[in-house]
Protein backbone atom coordinates (compact mmCIF):
# COMPACT_ATOMS: atom_id res chain seq x y z
CA UNK A 1 0.00 0.00 0.00
CA UNK A 2 1.23 3.49 -0.68
CA UNK A 3 0.24 6.37 1.65
CA UNK A 4 1.67 9.61 -0.73
CA UNK A 5 1.82 13.31 0.08
CA UNK A 6 1.46 16.34 0.17
CA UNK A 7 -2.51 16.32 0.66
CA UNK A 8 -2.85 16.66 3.91
CA UNK A 9 -0.36 16.95 7.24
CA UNK A 10 0.97 13.57 8.57
CA UNK A 11 0.37 9.90 6.40
CA UNK A 12 -0.98 8.13 9.15
CA UNK A 13 -3.21 10.13 12.29
CA UNK A 14 -4.32 7.77 14.80
CA UNK A 15 -6.73 9.40 17.45
CA UNK A 16 -9.19 6.25 18.48
CA UNK A 17 -9.30 2.64 18.71
CA UNK A 18 -6.73 -0.32 20.51
CA UNK A 19 -4.62 -2.02 18.09
CA UNK A 20 -2.76 -0.23 14.49
CA UNK A 21 -0.64 -2.87 12.27
CA UNK A 22 1.43 -1.42 9.37
CA UNK A 23 2.42 -4.03 6.72
CA UNK A 24 4.23 -3.73 3.53
CA UNK A 25 3.24 -0.12 3.50
CA UNK A 26 5.27 3.11 2.06
CA UNK A 27 4.56 6.45 3.76
CA UNK A 28 6.11 9.43 1.89
CA UNK A 29 6.18 13.06 1.07
CA UNK A 30 4.21 14.58 4.51
CA UNK A 31 4.94 17.74 6.00
CA UNK A 32 4.24 16.20 9.29
CA UNK A 33 4.62 12.57 10.32
CA UNK A 34 4.62 9.01 8.46
CA UNK A 35 2.37 8.06 11.87
CA UNK A 36 1.32 10.32 14.23
CA UNK A 37 -0.54 9.02 17.18
CA UNK A 38 -2.39 11.46 19.65
CA UNK A 39 -5.31 9.71 21.73
CA UNK A 40 -6.27 9.21 24.54
CA UNK A 41 -6.38 5.49 26.03
CA UNK A 42 -3.85 2.64 26.07
CA UNK A 43 -2.97 0.67 22.90
CA UNK A 44 -0.76 -0.96 20.58
CA UNK A 45 0.87 0.18 16.66
CA UNK A 46 3.15 -2.52 14.74
CA UNK A 47 4.84 -1.51 11.87
CA UNK A 48 6.39 -4.45 9.68
CA UNK A 49 8.11 -4.01 5.79
CA UNK A 50 7.09 -0.57 6.33
CA UNK A 51 9.03 2.30 4.35
CA UNK A 52 8.68 6.08 5.84
CA UNK A 53 10.78 9.01 3.68
CA UNK A 54 10.59 12.55 3.09
CA UNK A 55 8.68 13.46 6.05
CA UNK A 56 9.36 16.02 9.34
CA UNK A 57 8.78 13.03 11.86
CA UNK A 58 8.71 9.15 11.19
CA UNK A 59 6.44 8.38 14.19
CA UNK A 60 5.43 10.31 16.85
CA UNK A 61 3.60 9.44 20.10
CA UNK A 62 2.04 11.33 22.19
CA UNK A 63 -1.08 9.71 24.31
CA UNK A 64 -2.56 9.65 27.76
CA UNK A 65 -1.30 8.08 31.00
CA UNK A 66 -2.89 5.09 29.68
CA UNK A 67 -0.29 2.51 28.68
CA UNK A 68 1.04 1.87 25.29
CA UNK A 69 3.22 -0.05 23.05
CA UNK A 70 4.97 0.34 19.68
CA UNK A 71 6.89 -2.49 17.51
CA UNK A 72 8.77 -1.88 14.36
CA UNK A 73 10.48 -4.68 12.75
CA UNK A 74 12.14 -4.76 9.35
CA UNK A 75 11.48 -0.82 8.73
CA UNK A 76 13.04 1.95 7.08
CA UNK A 77 12.66 5.37 8.31
CA UNK A 78 14.91 8.21 6.49
CA UNK A 79 15.11 11.71 5.07
CA UNK A 80 13.34 13.20 7.76
CA UNK A 81 13.48 17.38 9.00
CA UNK A 82 13.10 16.17 12.52
CA UNK A 83 13.03 12.62 14.48
CA UNK A 84 12.78 9.17 13.60
CA UNK A 85 10.92 8.05 16.77
CA UNK A 86 9.55 9.84 19.50
CA UNK A 87 7.75 8.34 22.33
CA UNK A 88 6.55 11.75 24.36
CA UNK A 89 4.28 11.01 27.15
CA UNK A 90 4.42 8.10 30.10
CA UNK A 91 4.09 4.60 30.36
CA UNK A 92 5.26 3.75 26.88
CA UNK A 93 7.04 0.86 25.44
CA UNK A 94 8.89 0.59 22.07
CA UNK A 95 10.81 -2.08 20.43
CA UNK A 96 12.54 -1.32 17.19
CA UNK A 97 14.21 -4.05 15.81
CA UNK A 98 16.20 -5.01 12.19
CA UNK A 99 15.03 -1.56 10.83
CA UNK A 100 17.47 1.49 9.34
CA UNK A 101 16.48 5.18 10.40
CA UNK A 102 19.13 7.30 8.50
CA UNK A 103 19.32 10.76 7.21
CA UNK A 104 17.02 12.42 10.43
CA UNK A 105 17.92 16.27 11.04
CA UNK A 106 17.08 15.63 14.72
CA UNK A 107 17.52 12.12 16.70
CA UNK A 108 16.89 8.60 15.22
CA UNK A 109 15.27 7.27 18.73
CA UNK A 110 14.03 10.37 21.05
CA UNK A 111 12.63 9.22 24.22
CA UNK A 112 11.51 12.93 25.98
CA UNK A 113 9.38 11.19 28.91
CA UNK A 114 9.14 8.38 31.18
CA UNK A 115 9.14 5.70 28.55
CA UNK A 116 11.26 2.77 26.98
CA UNK A 117 12.71 1.77 24.03
CA UNK A 118 14.29 -1.38 23.59
CA UNK A 119 16.39 -1.19 20.26
CA UNK A 120 18.02 -4.27 18.87
CA UNK A 121 19.88 -5.02 15.59
CA UNK A 122 18.80 -1.95 13.82
CA UNK A 123 21.71 0.48 11.28
CA UNK A 124 20.95 4.18 12.56
CA UNK A 125 22.73 5.97 9.88
CA UNK A 126 23.75 9.44 8.64
CA UNK A 127 21.54 11.34 11.97
CA UNK A 128 22.07 14.34 14.07
CA UNK A 129 21.99 12.28 16.93
CA UNK A 130 21.38 8.44 16.88
CA UNK A 131 20.05 7.80 20.75
CA UNK A 132 18.73 10.59 23.08
CA UNK A 133 16.60 10.35 26.23
CA UNK A 134 15.75 13.91 27.41
CA UNK A 135 13.53 13.00 30.71
CA UNK A 136 14.11 11.74 34.06
CA UNK A 137 12.67 8.16 34.49
CA UNK A 138 12.98 7.58 30.24
CA UNK A 139 15.61 4.92 28.52
CA UNK A 140 16.67 3.68 25.53
CA UNK A 141 18.41 0.13 25.66
CA UNK A 142 20.58 -0.36 22.88
CA UNK A 143 22.35 -4.02 21.42
CA UNK A 144 23.71 -5.33 18.03
CA UNK A 145 23.06 -1.91 16.17
CA UNK A 146 25.41 -0.49 14.00
CA UNK A 147 25.91 3.46 14.37
CA UNK A 148 27.44 4.83 11.25
CA UNK A 149 28.17 8.37 10.29
CA UNK A 150 26.11 10.23 13.51
CA UNK A 151 26.50 13.85 14.39
CA UNK A 152 26.70 12.04 18.02
CA UNK A 153 25.72 7.78 18.22
CA UNK A 154 24.48 8.34 22.08
CA UNK A 155 23.05 10.95 24.22
CA UNK A 156 20.88 11.98 27.05
CA UNK A 157 20.13 14.64 29.66
CA UNK A 158 17.49 15.76 32.30
CA UNK A 159 17.95 12.33 34.47
CA UNK A 160 17.32 9.76 30.95
CA UNK A 161 19.50 6.60 30.66
CA UNK A 162 20.61 4.64 27.91
CA UNK A 163 21.63 1.00 28.60
CA UNK A 164 24.26 -1.23 26.70
CA UNK A 165 25.12 -4.65 26.54
CA UNK A 166 28.08 -3.44 24.28
CA UNK A 167 27.48 -5.18 21.12
CA UNK A 168 26.75 -1.82 19.66
CA UNK A 169 29.36 -0.33 16.58
CA UNK A 170 30.22 2.96 16.26
CA UNK A 171 31.65 4.75 13.41
CA UNK A 172 32.13 8.27 13.53
CA UNK A 173 31.35 10.61 17.05
CA UNK A 174 30.22 8.31 19.55
CA UNK A 175 29.13 10.95 21.82
CA UNK A 176 28.52 10.03 25.65
CA UNK A 177 29.33 6.68 27.03
CA UNK A 178 26.06 4.82 28.24
CA UNK A 179 25.02 5.72 32.03
CA UNK A 180 22.57 2.91 32.51
CA UNK A 181 23.41 -0.32 33.90
CA UNK A 182 24.71 -3.61 31.42
CA UNK A 183 21.13 -4.79 29.82
CA UNK A 184 21.01 -8.69 31.87
CA UNK A 185 20.40 -11.77 29.59
CA UNK A 186 17.69 -13.98 30.56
Amino acid sequence: MLIQGPFGNNGVRWTAGDRLMLDNVRIAAFPGCGVCVNKSGGGSLHLRNTLMTNLTRGIQIFNSSSEFKLQVDRSRIDRLTSHGVELGSANMTGSITNSVIAEADGTALLVSAVAFINADNNVIVGNITGVNVTALGGSIRISNNAFQNNGTAITFSGGGTVSSNNTNTVVGAAGLTPNGGPIPFF
